[in-house]
């Protein structure tokens, strides 16, 4: 039997994993998710198409010819397999923030290497040579890892449509290093949000004391908070003016801090628009301003080297340290995945020398 079993963000997934000779009397593999995720199934199918090449030589089908020229149809270049791969997945499988940063990484990096190029063509080779040219240029291995990572989507959504009869055998993805974690802790995180003015203020504060994405914090409205219960329910992210689930695709619930209940009380009396932060005028938050306030705080109290996404990581980390579970954390920090939520369980440098301190040699 050649079904294999794969591991994908804690989902198992059945592999057809088949190695053979074709009829030019060229080695090949044929490696794609079984098309019923069942074991009998999946088995069912590696059956059936180890007996396709008994009889034809291919686990596939071939591809059709013209039926007038009897030449194989027109080949589909990446960059034309990369755009239907947009237009059909963006908006329903990608979050729309999702399908612009892949159009930036295909316009930087693949359009002007590979875009031209036949999809039959992207082997492993080319694969390679391509992340050789990404190193030339001096990119993270976590940038090439994302590079790779669309290609890899794109010819499996190239296979889903028919554009190819099997995928190439992927080379491994660059390894990234762990980097070690600079945490804001509470007196920094009071720091910043003293140090920012109205309105951007009241945004920083629903990252900090309820641990929103900055896509959740530009997407939450009044309609969204339960001022007499005592919580507000996350539905939506805003990104480049649209809306979309959160990045789980799940809705959550996050109990009020007693600062944070406070604060959106003050300001709901205050204000009457539906975003319940926003830079005045009734208008919604634009893609980077939260950003750059946040980043004009912490010019102003002299940190460096912070992301506005950092707060929602003190939160995190603030659980843990209090004593929270990991399951707990998970479903407030909304992670669909509890591996996500124990990488965010970094701990801050007094904790580290809090434990050296207790050495008794």
């Amino acid at each position: 039997m050649t079904v294999r079993i794969e591991v994908r963000r804690g989902t198992r997934r059945y592999i057809i994993d088949i190695r053979y000779t074709n009829n030019a009397g060229t080695k090949a593999r044929f490696r794609q998710d079984a098309e019923v995720q069942t074991q009998p199934a999946s088995r069912a199918e590696d059956m059936r198409r180890m007996m396709m090449v008994a009889t034809t030589g291919l686990p596939f089908v071939a591809p059709k010819v013209d039926a007038e020229t009897g030449e194989p149809p027109k080949e589909v270049t990446f960059a034309e397999a990369a755009n239907s791969f947009l237009e059909l997945h963006g908006g329903t499988r990608l979050k729309p923030s999702t399908t612009r940063s892949y159009g930036d990484v295909f316009r930087a990096r693949l359009k002007d290497q590979i875009g031209a190029m036949p999809i039959t063509q992207i082997t492993p080779i080319v694969i390679r040579e391509l992340d050789q040219k990404l190193v030339a240029r001096g990119l993270s291995p976590s940038t090439r890892n994302g590079t790779q990572c669309l290609i890899r989507s794109v010819l499996k959504h190239a296979l889903e449509a028919g554009f190819l009869s099997a995928l190439p055998e992927f080379p491994r993805l660059p390894k990234v290093g762990a980097t070690i974690q600079h945490v804001l802790t509470s007196e920094d995180v009071t720091r910043i949000l003293l140090a920012t003015p109205a309105p951007h203020r009241l945004a920083l504060e629903v990252g900090a004391y309820a641990g929103l994405r900055a896509g959740e914090v530009r997407g939450l409205k009044w309609g969204d908070v339960d001022l007499a219960r005592g919580l507000l329910v996350v539905r939506c992210s805003r990104s480049h003016d649209v809306e979309a689930p959160p990045k789980s695709g799940h809705e959550r619930v996050v109990p009020l801090h007693p600062k944070l209940h406070a604060l959106l009380a003050s300001a709901k009396a205050k204000v009457k628009t539906e975003y319940v932060t926003g830079p005045g005028e009734g208008r919604p938050w634009g893609n980077n301003a939260v950003r750059q306030a946040f980043l004009k705080s912490c010019k102003r109290i002299g940190l460096t080297g912070f992301r506005l996404h950092d707060l929602r990581h003190a939160f995190v980390t603030e659980l843990f340290r209090s004593g929270a579970s990991a399951p707990v954390v998970q479903r407030l920090a909304g992670h669909q995945h509890l591996t996500t939520t124990q990488r965010y369980a970094h701990t801050v440098f007094p904790d580290l020398a809090a434990a050296v301190v207790k050495l008794s040699w």
